[in-house]
């Protein structure tokens, strides 16, 4: 196939640096091609098949790379999942919350309609019920601060929080009924008969230290969390800088192989340019045919590198959809760990907020402890007026001796509205101690929810660090994607001229088979002619060994004759010899006679 049969212009040429490289290699547009591929991997051997299996495992490790890129994303993913789910649960407990909250306001508001007393002699009763209403109530106001910043927080991490109705109302409550600050003063006077101020306020003691025992456990078990999480945050610091130094030694070994996969192309580039010199002299210096067997070689050659070409090819295409989709999962990943971050930042900002009214709540709670002391003193001044007060009205209750029916009356209903009273106080008691317990329940749901918000910022810290990484690791699959693209468009481009070469070797490999053909019957006529002459080369062979057996019979013959007349001629010379002694008889015999 000449340069006009070739599918590749001038320009594409140029954009391909493949051709140049073979253009060093001695490849020329108007060689031909399928001849040229067939001589290189004739000269090339077994080191063209070692070239392509090194290139089949380089292309295996970076599956295996690609399949722990894919572990890495599904863990990151797992740990997302992790994080909304706490955050689902954080939801959850603050609609709870706010439940309890809206029910314990509701109960306080019933409370606060089924005391509206007005006998004069339960005052002090009343006072102190409704002093304690009133602690009760700013505790509850307390709280509903600490779970609307709660609510914030979570808000921001998750979605906008519903409106909250959890508002404790003391506008229902009478301006007579707050003369002091905080606190709730009846309007009614002390029963001087009953003796059960006393026990109230007896009661309302070890109420007032647990208060003060649970708001120094509060304290406390913050600045645990503040140690636990300083300790966390250094030991995950020492982590994260393990594992950016197990990622750079990673990427200083990636390189590693980079250079001497380099270093192998260079070497086998140097390879192919030499074998093509010494394939370049090999034909300066035999003729231009060879034998049938190496064409089926160079043929087999060839098949075997067109598959191994089109695996590759598949590998290829296989590989770059998996970085396609590696891509795009990380571009989420980026995307969400962004969103976290941010709602990390409005999370600290939330904890710092929440921080601050803890300690404002702590020195409430003080001051609440130091007004509870002084309502205490006071109580006790009231007690000693009462008792007072008891001894003159028995004084006038002897000089009223005359009036004692009305008073006995009078003192039957005031007794009937005591027991009353002391049966609603029963009452209210028993709802301050079930309030009390949903009070510590809510507290220790909110400790949990503050552990649960320190152990999302740690996962949120933990996410940007491996955010950080995962951006760098973007970029590398950035630039390698890139890498391959333009591999990927080269072999392509390669490909095609493969194709075509293919399609000219074919093409080549049917003239050539119709040769070998005309060769092929050739060689049987040679062969008919090869059997002819041989058997002649028989026939005159056996012609041959004939004469030598003649020759030979001859020759014996000719020693036997040899023999025979030297023996003749010693019969011969012994007969003249006797002839001679007979004439020398005969001559003396002549002579004597």
């Amino acid at each position: 196939m000449g340069a006009a049969d070739n599918p590749l212009t001038p320009s594409l040429s140029e954009e391909l640096p493949i051709l140049s490289k073979l253009q060093d290699y001695g490849y020329s547009e108007e060689a031909d091609s399928p001849v040229f591929l067939a001589t290189i991997m004739d000269s090339m051997g077994d080191k063209g098949l070692s070239l392509l299996e090194s290139l089949v495992n380089q292309l295996a490790d970076f599956s295996e790379n690609s399949e722990s890129l894919n572990k890495t994303i599904s863990d990151l993913k797992e740990q997302l999942d992790q994080e909304k789910r706490l955050t689902h649960n954080l939801k959850a407990e603050n609609l709870q919350l706010s439940e309890e909250n809206a029910r314990m306001r509701k109960q306080i508001e019933q409370l606060g309609g089924k005391e509206k007393l007005t006998n004069d002699r339960a005052e002090a009763e009343e006072e102190q019920l409704r002093q304690w209403r009133a602690q009760s109530l700013h505790q509850l106001q307390e709280l509903e601060r600490m779970n609307q910043a709660l609510r914030a927080v979570i808000s921001r991490h998750t979605c906008p929080a519903p409106p909250s109705n959890t508002a404790v109302n003391t506008e229902n409550i009478s301006g007579k009924e707050r003369p002091c600050g905080g606190y709730i003063v009846l309007s009614q006077a002390l029963d001087p008969a009953s003796g059960t101020t006393c026990s109230t306020a007896n009661e309302l003691k070890p109420m007032r230290l647990e208060q003060k025992d649970d708001t120094d456990r509060i304290i406390q078990s913050f600045q645990e969390l503040r140690h636990d999480d300083a300790e966390n945050d250094k030991d995950e610091d020492s982590d994260l800088h393990r594992s950016l130094m197990e990622t750079k030694a990673e990427l200083s070994a990636k390189n590693r192989e980079v250079e001497r996969l380099s270093s192998l192309l260079k070497d086998s580039a140097k390879m192919l340019q030499s074998v093509n010199e010494e394939n370049k002299k090999v034909e300066a210096k035999c003729p231009k045919e060879k034998s049938d067997t190496d064409k089926s070689v160079d043929k087999k050659k060839v098949q075997d590198l067109e598959q191994k070409l089109e695996s590759l090819l598949k590998t290829l295409k296989e590989q770059e959809h998996i970085i396609s989709g590696l891509h795009l999962q990380l571009e989420q990943k980026v995307e969400e760990l962004c969103f976290i971050t941010d709602e990390k930042v409005v999370g600290e900002e939330a904890l710092s907020a929440s921080q601050l009214e803890c300690r404002h709540l702590s020195s409430l709670i003080k001051d609440l402890n130091k007004k509870v002391n002084e309502m205490q003193s006071a109580l006790d001044t009231r007690t000693r007026e009462r008792d007072t007060a008891i001894a003159g009205e028995k004084q006038l209750a002897e000089a009223k001796e005359l009036a004692e029916e009305s008073f006995q009356k009078k003192c039957n209903d005031l007794s009937s509205e005591l027991q009353a009273s002391q049966k609603r106080q029963e009452m209210v008691l028993q709802e301050h101690d079930g309030l009390k317990k949903k009070i510590e329940e809510v507290n220790l749901k909110y400790e949990q929810a503050l552990e649960d918000l320190q152990k999302c910022q740690k996962q949120l810290e933990s996410a940007e660090k491996d955010v950080q990484e995962l951006k760098a690791l973007v970029t590398q699959l950035d630039l390698t994607r890139e890498e391959l693209v333009e591999k990927l468009r080269l072999t392509m481009t390669e490909r095609i001229v493969l194709e075509n070469q293919v399609a000219s070797l074919e093409m080549e490999l049917v003239r050539i088979s119709k040769e070998s053909d005309l060769r092929n019957s050739e060689m049987e006529q040679l062969h008919t002619l090869l059997q002819g002459v041989s058997k002649e080369r028989d026939q005159i062979h056996a012609e041959m060994q004939l004469q030598h057996e003649r020759v030979s019979q001859l020759k014996d013959e000719n020693n036997r004759i040899v023999a025979e007349v030297r023996g003749f001629k010693k019969s011969l010379e012994n007969a003249e010899h006797k002839l001679k002694n007979e004439t020398q008889l005969l001559q003396k015999s002549e002579l004597e006679v």
